[in-house]
């Protein structure tokens, strides 16, 4: 399995998403070493940076309102550009 620590991903929650758990799912992502770098919030989507531990770092309650999960284009040339 490819390791997806470090990368950057577009997360979109489930559209009956409440704001309020959209807000713990950030926490969340967060609180395990993630980081959510842009936010859009009338989709309910977010280009993040995964934990160490991908998403099984995450609790199971805010994981279950991830509606699609996709490598964010140009991931690689924001990479190289931190290095």
């Amino acid at each position: 399995m490819e390791r997806i620590e470090g990368k950057y991903f577009v997360i979109t929650l489930d559209q009956d998403c409440t704001y309020y758990e959209a807000t713990m799912f950030k926490d969340n992502l967060t609180l395990a070493g993630g980081q959510v770098v842009n936010e859009n919030k009338s989709e309910k989507s977010f280009d993040v940076r995964l934990p160490p531990g991908g998403l099984e770092d995450l609790d199971e309650s805010f994981v279950r309102h991830i509606h699609n999960i996709e490598p964010k284009k140009g991931s690689r040339d924001i990479l190289s550009h931190e290095r």
